[in-house]
Order: structure tokens, then sequence, then C-alpha cells
């Protein structure tokens, strides 16, 4: 019988308690997207690269992702290619019509047989780059370790502590 009151206080207090969360307290995710990347090591990875960034972005949990096929749309419809919205000014005017809080643009490098992969986190409200996060990958044709490397860098933008708010 006790037992049976204890349990009914402790349900009873934990529907009460509740009450009195605020849903203010649930963090907000960041709104982001993900362009097309440049470099010199590039060919028709590109989009594969952007995607595995998008996809690892999506995996931390702490982002609102941009599908891609929304992005795709607006640089139809603004005429824009693809390949040539790497400068400033144009990742920004994108952000403003995609409505998101942040960009990231990406190169992915070749010198001297290491592969230099850099993404620029840009904030849209500032019109400023916020963060550059810049890996090397040596032997990166060899077991996956581009990925690895992506892994790395879209995990320290999650951990990016400025301008995020963490779960």
């Amino acid at each position: 019988m006790t037992r049976n009151i204890l349990c009914i206080l402790l349900l009873s207090f934990g529907l009460n308690y509740s009450m009195f969360i605020d849903d203010s307290c649930a963090q907000v995710k960041t709104e982001i997207a993900v362009l097309g990347f440049t470099g010199n090591a590039l060919n028709s990875s590109d989009l594969c690269i952007s995607c595995l960034v998008h996809d690892e972005l999506v995996k931390t949990g702490r982002f609102n992702m941009l599908e891609r096929w929304a992005i795709e749309k607006v640089f139809e419809e603004a005429v824009y290619p693809w390949n040539e919205c790497q400068e400033l000014d144009c990742a920004i005017e994108i952000g403003k019509i995609l409505a998101v809080q942040k960009i990231i643009l990406g190169s992915l490098n070749n010198n001297d047989k290491i592969l230099t992969l850099t993404l620029q986190l840009i904030d849209i409200k500032s019109g400023k780059i916020e963060h550059s996060f810049t890996a090397d990958c040596k032997n990166c044709l060899k077991n996956h370790q581009l990925l690895k490397v992506i892994r790395k860098l879209c995990s320290d933008i999650a951990d990016y502590k400025n301008g995020f708010k963490k779960e």
C-alpha cells in the first residue's frame, strides 16, 4: 500500500513539474546550407563531396539542413551556375534567398600528393566568414581517408561554440 502511494506521488509530482517546463528551453537549431565545392582536386565528384558534407552535418543532429533539391531549385531560378557561386557575395545572396542563417562553402585542393579540404562557415546576417575549418589528407584515395577527414571537419563545425547552440 505504501509503495502504491509513493508511486502515485512520484507520478503526480512528475506531471505537475512538467507543467513548469517551458518550450523556450528547447535548443534552436541553426538553418544551414552547403553549396558546391571548388579546387584543383575536383572533377565530377564535386557534387559527391558536398553531399557527403551535407550528410555528415545532418548526422550531428545540431543543424536544420536545407535539402539539396531546394538549393538546386534556387540556382535554376536565379540562373546561377552551381559551381560558380563560390564568392562570398554570391553565397550571401543565395543564403538570403534560401532563408538560412549559415552557408558552407568548400574547396578541395591537391598540393604535392596531399589533399586539403577547407570548409568556410559564412554567417548570412553579418555577411562575413565566421570560421574556416581545414584538414589535410595524405593517401586520401586509399582506405576512405577523405570521408574520415570530412567527418572530422563536420564534427568540428558541430562542436564550434561561437554561434551554435549545442543540444
